[in-house]
């Protein structure tokens, strides 16, 4: 296999926009229209993340897509004389063998189980239900009753 052309070392999201900046102009010669396409971006959208001062930034769900029509990958690369730097730093410290996640939910289909049902966003009647039948059982009725008066009150005072 041969060893991979290295083509900018990036340490922060502006230095690896310029650098893909200047991978798609200067290196491939490609005009932004062209990134869109094969990147499958709406058009003109390369030419907000890459402008002088962008109107766009390239997050999680852009990313892939620009690296692949770059013909990129990321690679973590360890930068032995920072890691150095980083373990003599009084605020470095040895993750406990108790810590979470370290057996217990090592496992992934353990943490998809004990993750939260993703939510559409609105609530139903049948979803409202719900929430207002749990939050009688976690609350108490003078709790409620005290929070009933505050809102009244605060809405005569109106």
């Amino acid at each position: 296999m041969p060893e991979p052309r290295v083509v900018a070392v990036c340490r922060n999201y502006q230095q690896l926009i310029e650098a893909m900046r200047a991978w798609f102009v200067r290196d491939l010669n490609l005009p932004y229209s062209s990134v869109d396409g094969l990147a499958g971006l709406p058009d003109g959208y390369a030419g907000k993340l890459f402008a002088p001062i962008a109107f766009a930034r390239v997050g999680s769900k852009t990313l892939g897509p620009l690296l692949a029509a770059a013909g990129l990958e990321l690679q973590l690369v360890v930068n032995e004389a920072q890691l150095a730097a980083i373990k003599r730093h009084r605020d470095f410290r040895v993750r406990s063998e108790r810590a979470p996640y370290r057996r217990r939910h090592s496992d992934p289909s353990m943490r998809a189980s004990r993750m939260r049902a993703p939510t559409s966003g609105s609530f139903s009647g049948e979803t409202g239900r719900i929430a207002q039948a749990r939050w009688m059982l976690a609350t108490k009725a003078k709790q409620r009753s005290r929070w009933a008066k505050a809102a009244a009150l605060a809405r005569w005072g109106r």
